[in-house]
């Protein structure tokens, strides 16, 4: 006795979840067929341990339905005949389901929040692509139609595919009611959620804020006065009742210091103050008032012009702080080109320029860069990684600590030390009104002026043990960088009358060069910075005296 022999029908009538089939037994193998039908599954060579039909027995044509199957899938079937000697299998035949038809998405109710007069926020949500793919979802809405369509009204486009979505409308009318409605459109059509419907608020009158007010330029400095002014560049929705500008000595004046009273509205004004201290240093901003309140422009600095009676400059002034001398040099005002001028060539870097006028009033600048013993003698300390040697210049100080000893220094003398500005630096420098236009403070030859990485060693070294620049004044070049007063910022081309740098920034200004630096970083014009916290072996300072 042998197996039956049975061939494979091709398949017919399929859908996206049947198929027609069958077989037909050609010979029962010399015994009886007791069972025939097909056999399917998704791997190929199904058996009878699959999913599996029995259509009688015996031999002869035979038709099967498939049923259950899943849509746009890939099937392979065999017809089978079973006899006493086993089961035998037709020829594998193989096809793919049909697609499931898409029907519309399913969109859940809109939600609204947020009503103003004139804006909304819609929200709603996709959780049924219909068995197709959303492409579009967002929302319509209208004032005239109860049920408002992409075609219809006005609508967002808010992304595709299932899941939340929400959207800001923006440019309603105000007291209006609105009629809004989501919408998911996939292959089968656009679908739209419940209609819903919102009244939009009455119009609201705009917030009154802060007026806006920027400070002009301080002009027409003077000992005892100068201009200024401002612009106030909006009222905030309110009415700007007073507007004018503020001084003080200290920072950040407000109108409980000296103020001019410009009148009112909108619009550029000039202020003259007056009644000014000869050499002092003056912060200045503009103001405007409204029903909110008070607003300051930007911070302006100036310092007024030497009066006739400071008699004593002209003359160098020695101090002596608990037994320590220290001398302030004399550097009589005046005008001078700033910058990468011509003697400064190819070393010169991009922060240097543009080139441009500065005239300063008088001042005193020290003699040295301040020693290790009067920073002691002040302190009571010598951070100094270099330290042991009195008559080094201090260093391993930021510009905070600089901040520090100048104030329990002026305590102690009862003046007023301060850093000097990058404008007082860069003049005194450069030989105030005697400059020779030197490379280096003092002379083009670098070694004759100062300590740098060509001669030093590797360490500071005393103070006053180079050459002096035109004014007497010792290691403007070399030894340590000293920190100036500035705040770090770009030149400007324009004419300057006792600059103080920007009113503000992340890093101030320091110069001259080190012991540690290359001769082009020891240059009258070469400029750096670093974050006033910072301190290292070759940062130190200078001090610096607005008037005697």
């Amino acid at each position: 006795m042998k197996l039956p022999v049975v061939i494979t029908n091709s398949v017919s009538g399929i859908t996206s979840n049947s198929a027609t089939c069958g077989g037909n037994v050609t010979s029962n193998g010399g015994g009886k067929v007791t069972a025939r039908g097909i056999c399917w599954s998704t791997s190929q060579n199904p058996t009878i341990e699959d999913n599996k039909t029995n259509d009688g027995s015996g031999t002869g044509s035979f038709t099967s339905q498939i049923q259950n199957l899943v849509p746009n899938t890939q099937y392979y079937v065999r017809a089978y005949a079973t006899n006493e000697a086993g089961t035998a299998y037709g020829e594998e035949k193989s096809f793919t389901t049909q697609k499931k038809a898409a029907t519309l998405p399913d969109v859940l109710k809109t939600t609204v929040s947020n009503v103003t007069s004139n804006t909304v926020v819609l929200g709603s949500s996709v959780f049924s692509d219909g068995g197709g793919t959303v492409s579009a979802r967002g929302f319509c809405w209208s004032s005239t139609t109860e049920t408002p369509t992409v075609t219809n009204s006005s609508y967002t486009t808010n992304g595709s595919g299932l899941g939340s979505f929400s959207a800001d409308v923006t440019g309603l009318k105000a007291s209006t009611q609105y009629y809004v409605r989501a919408y998911a459109t996939n292959e089968a059509g656009t679908a739209y959620s419940e209609m819903l419907s919102f009244y939009t608020s009455v119009e609201e009158q705009p917030e009154i804020v802060l007026p806006t007010v920027t400070t002009s330029d301080v002009t027409d400095i003077t000992s005892n006065s100068a201009t200024c002014g401002g612009n106030v560049t909006s009222d905030g929705n309110g009415t700007v009742t007073a507007r004018g500008i503020c001084w003080s000595i200290s920072q950040n004046p407000t109108i409980e210091d000296d103020k001019t009273n410009d009148g009112g509205g909108t619009g550029s004004f000039a202020s003259q103050i007056l009644n000014l201290v000869p050499n002092t240093q003056y912060y200045v901003r503009a103001y405007a008032t409204n029903e909110k309140g008070t607003v300051y422009g930007e911070l302006k600095s100036f310092v007024t012009l030497l009066g006739d009676e400071d008699e004593n400059l002209g003359t160098n002034q020695t101090f002596n702080v608990n037994g320590v001398s220290f001398t302030m040099i004399a550097v009589e005002g005046g005008t001078f080109q700033m910058g990468a001028t011509s003697e400064q060539g190819s070393d010169a870097y991009s922060g240097e320029s543009p080139i441009h006028s500065v005239t300063l009033s008088s001042y005193y600048i020290g003699e040295t860069e301040v020693t290790q013993e009067l920073w002691e003698s002040v302190m009571g300390n010598n951070p100094s990684y270099y330290s042991g040697y009195p008559q080094r210049p201090v260093e391993s100080v930021s510009w905070n600590d600089c901040q520090e000893f100048i104030t329990k220094l002026n305590n102690l003398t009862g003046k007023n030390f301060r850093l000097p500005t990058e404008a007082e630096w860069e003049y005194a420098a450069r030989g105030g009104n005697k400059s020779k236009g030197y490379k280096y403070s003092g002379s083009n030859t670098i070694g004759d002026v100062a300590w740098y990485d060509g001669n030093s060693s590797s360490r500071t070294h005393d103070v006053k043990t180079k050459q002096v620049n035109e004014l007497g004044i010792y290691d403007m070049s070399g030894n340590v960088w000293e920190w100036c007063q500035d705040w770090y910022g770009s030149y400007s081309s324009g004419s300057q009358t006792n600059p103080t740098g920007p009113t503000s920034g992340t890093f101030r200004v320091f110069r001259g060069g080190c012991w540690d630096c290359s001769a082009k970083y020891c240059r009258v014009s070469y400029r750096d910075d670093f974050n006033p916290d910072y301190k290292f072996d070759y940062l130190g300072l200078r001090l610096c005296l607005s008037q005697y």
